[in-house]
């Protein structure tokens, strides 16, 4: 009685267990539910039962590009989770909020300033920097072309509520690996200024 697929895994850990964060779409008939899911486990073997956080229920794949990409940090007490999903024929980024990973209610959508006009985001990943600031990889792209993913970074100070664009995206090239887009980066903090970004790409 199950059609549909899972994507979109998040790793969170925190406190010795490891918690993973995915999207599961299921065809039900007339419609298609959206859902992100939560399971954890504390040796990496043996996980528990999925919990469901966040759904949406859309008309048979129709616009089903919601609750995308979560990703999630643990910021003193609580937790947040930033996702992608389309809003009036555009995508955008929402923030949710927790006390206990189970229960999470919607803050809104953030803002972005310093991206170039047109530009929207996709996918992302967000990371603590450990000084106050927050910084995210944005797999993005631009409305007049929108096969064409780049990757964009950008940096909050205000635990992600607001964010503004740091340096140069990075763009598919004319020729090889990645020429036609970029997808679903991930952004480590080694030291000082030093990145390492992985990524995926067509």
């Amino acid at each position: 009685d199950w059609v549909g697929y899972n994507s979109d895994p998040s790793l969170l850990l925190d406190g010795g267990i490891l918690h993973m964060f995915y999207r599961a779409v299921e065809d039900r008939g007339r419609a298609t539910r959206v859902t992100i899911k939560h399971i954890s486990t504390s040796d990496g073997v043996a996980w528990s039962s999925s919990n469901s956080l966040i759904s949406s229920a859309r008309k048979h794949n129709k616009d089903t590009a919601v609750l995308m990409s979560p990703t999630i940090l643990k910021l003193a007490d609580s937790y947040r989770m930033w996702l992608v999903s389309s809003s009036d024929s555009h995508f955008k980024v929402f923030l949710y909020e927790s006390s206990d990973l189970l229960t999470w209610r919607e803050s809104g959508e953030v803002s972005f300033g310093g991206l170039e006009d047109g530009v929207e985001p996709w996918h992302l990943d967000v990371i603590d920097l450990n000084d106050g600031t927050l910084a995210v990889a944005l797999c993005c792209f631009n409305a007049a072309n929108p096969k064409v993913k780049s990757i964009c970074f950008a940096k909050s100070s205000d635990n992600g509520r607001t964010w503004e664009a740091a340096g140069d995206s990075f763009n598919p090239g004319t020729y090889g690996f990645g020429m036609q887009t970029l997808y679903r980066a991930s952004l480590l903090h080694l030291d000082g200024d030093r990145y390492r970004l992985y990524y995926s790409g067509q």
